[in-house]
């Protein structure tokens, strides 16, 4: 029988979306399949997520539901989320659907729709997204308590409850499993987070935890109330950005206002919006590419001119570049509706909120067109989402929608890019830091190698004292890290041509720290992609027969997992230990050593090796001789 099809639309906020893909996994899980949106048939099964935090999102909460119920008529929808438990609680009307589920049971929908289809003979599946999302929402917390006078979310999101650290830990590293770039922490009330927990701890706890405990590249916040900003928040921020910059260098606030009357009588969390203006100016401060972003309510009852000035002069002050701006209607069961019923307070006309909301954008607009010039010329990290219209898209590391120049293929990683101007005022243009030229690669890496080297091996670099070289071992860690750090900000360097003229350049040079690094890069490439074309090593490495360097770094990096499947091996060996070259003839005896147990009769191979080195008095040659022997001495 054929595995029944599902289709999930998912509204409003990133909490919902986070659902939605736990659903989907689960149901996957369960043997149901994504449906096709190309395919010419109707799903099964067809799951709305809805909102009702505003009179917009209920309106399209019906508009959906009618809209399936007509073009799959056959199929079983069901309605989940916000809207359903308005209608539950607060006798909103949707249309008709097959089932309602109210948020207290979301997470049950998947064993409650399995329970609807029951021809279907369940096989569970592991989850696997053939789209590879490098970007995903984790639920951290659910459930609010503040009962903002104009918020219906406490009423709709009863079940407060924060998610363990562990779990969260877990689920991070299981994304990072998958390939997942950046994580976007989310809840209805972040600043709620830990209060139920034992011990208790806050969201920044949170954040140094998973920093410390998982390799998610890139970690950000989805929306944060003012009172979340605080100087301890700014100084986990600012420390990162010195060091490991995985944070995105970006807030969402909760504003609503930059009134503090207007504040009181929404009853927000309790916040000195003056204090939290001071730190939010002070981390753009020390980083200036800072980007901040914001919901503002506009026209709530009583905002008078006054009220709205202080908004605009707290957008204006905080550099605040990006908002979504709503007007004002009262939802059923709140304060504000129960106040304007009274008659104790009085909306504002749809006049003045229609023109508050257009002054608010322009304002906004204002300010990220000046930050946006701000950023051209800067370096930013950016996560490539892939491409649209043949054209690269990606999200900057505080958050920009940017395309990419480049014609190679970008893989799905967070890669420097230079910012070159703005597209529009809400996104911006770059290109790779390096050029399309495979000759960039090398001459930038020659400029970081001479930038980071050190004197004392400098000056020593040719000094041979018997198998010693003054500083080589510390020198060459340096170079190791200096060629693992291009290797993962530049992906061109993971294809072949690219990989292999960049190394041959810098091994042709007569900079000793190029030539191994030269190596090296051949040494992190035979890692992701063994190399098959011998005649072309063989040649490299002819043309640099007396270049100690390369000989002695050939032998450690690449020669032993490139030769094990070479035919040739044998005569290639036997020949370098018979040059002139003592680092060759070590490099033959090295690469023999790691050979062991990859390639068959390596013992014949072995023997035939330290007869020919029987004769080598030089101190190095003997004692890679003895590594070979005690080699072939443990073999069982």
């Amino acid at each position: 029988m054929k595995p029944p099809s599902f289709l999930i639309q998912t509204f409003g906020c990133r909490v919902n979306q986070a659902e939605s893909k736990k659903i989907q996994e689960e149901l996957i899980n369960k043997g149901f399949i994504p449906f096709d949106t190309k395919n010419k048939t109707a799903p099964d099964l067809i799951i709305l997520n809805t909102c009702a935090v505003t009179k917009k999102a209920e309106h399209e909460a019906r508009q959906a539901i009618n809209h399936f119920e007509r073009t799959f008529p056959k199929a079983f929808l069901v309605a989940t989320g916000c809207a359903v438990e308005a209608q539950k609680k607060l006798g909103i009307k949707l249309p008709a659907a097959d089932l309602f589920i109210g948020n207290l049971d979301k997470e049950k929908i998947p064993q409650i729709i399995a329970s609807c289809f029951p021809h279907f003979p369940e096989k569970k599946k592991t989850f696997q997204n053939k789209e590879a999302p490098v970007r995903e929402w984790v639920k951290i917390q659910d459930g609010c308590r503040q009962y903002c006078s104009f918020c219906i979310v406490p009423l709709l999101r009863p079940n407060f409850q924060s998610k363990p650290p562990k779990e969260i830990i877990k689920e991070i590293n299981r994304l990072v499993g998958r390939g997942v770039q950046e994580v976007v922490l989310c809840g209805i009330n972040l600043s709620a987070f830990g209060q139920d927990l034992k011990p208790n701890l806050n969201l920044n706890d949170l954040i140094n935890l998973i920093l410390t405990k998982t390799k998610i590249p890139r970690l950000s916040l989805s929306s944060l109330t003012p009172n979340l900003i605080t100087p301890s928040l700014i100084e986990t921020y600012l420390k990162d950005h010195q060091q490991e910059k995985r944070l995105s260098i970006y807030f969402h606030l909760a504003l609503q206002t930059g009134s503090p009357r207007l504040h009181r009588l929404m009853n927000r969390p309790k916040t000195d919006l003056n204090k939290t203006k001071k730190l939010l100016q002070y981390i753009k401060q020390e980083i200036p590419e800072f980007n901040l972003r914001a919901d503002i309510l506009v026209g709530f009852p009583g905002e008078t001119e006054k009220d709205f000035r202080q908004t605009l002069q707290y957008i204006e002050e905080a550099r605040i570049a990006f908002v979504h701006t709503f007007r004002f209607s009262p939802r059923p069961g709140t304060a504000a509706e129960r106040m304007i019923e009274k008659g104790l307070w009085k909306e504002i006309p749809p006049e003045i909120k229609k023109e508050r909301s257009r002054k608010v954008r322009a304002l906004t607009k204002k300010i990220r067109q000046e930050e946006g010039k701000k950023l051209v010329g800067k370096k930013l990290n950016c996560l490539i989402l892939g491409k649209k219209e043949g054209v690269w898209q990606g999200l900057t590391e505080n958050f920009w929608e940017i395309e990419i120049n480049a014609s190679q293929k970008l893989v799905p990683k967070i890669i420097p890019v230079k910012i070159t101007g703005l597209i529009s005022d809400k996104k911006l243009r770059g290109k790779l830091l390096l050029k399309k030229s495979d000759k960039d690669f090398s001459h930038f890496l020659n400029q970081e190698l001479r930038k980071n080297q050190d004197k004392k091996f400098a000056q020593s670099r040719n000094k041979l004292i018997g198998e010693k070289i003054i500083s080589y071992g510390v020198r060459t860690k340096e170079i190791r890290k200096i060629v693992k750090k291009y290797w993962k900000e530049y992906p061109q360097l993971k294809t072949t041509a690219v990989c292999f003229t960049t190394a041959e350049k810098l091994i042709s040079t007569k900079n000793l720290d190029n030539q191994l690094a030269g190596v090296f890069l051949l040494g992190l490439y035979q890692k992701i992609s063994a190399i098959k074309d011998i005649s072309w090593l063989e040649k490299l490495i002819t043309k640099n027969i007396n270049n100690w360097a390369v000989s002695d770094a050939f032998g450690s990096e690449v020669l032993a997992p490139v030769l094990k499947n070479s035919p040739k091996k044998n005569n290639l060996l036997y020949d370098w230990l018979n040059s002139e070259n003592i680092w060759l003839k070590r490099a033959a005896l090295v690469t023999t050593v790691k050979l062991k147990n990859k390639v068959e009769n390596w013992e014949e191979l072995a023997f035939k090796m330290l007869s020919l080195a029987e004769k080598e008095k030089e101190p190095l040659i003997k004692k890679a001789s003895h590594w070979l022997e005690k080699a072939i001495t443990i073999t069982p």
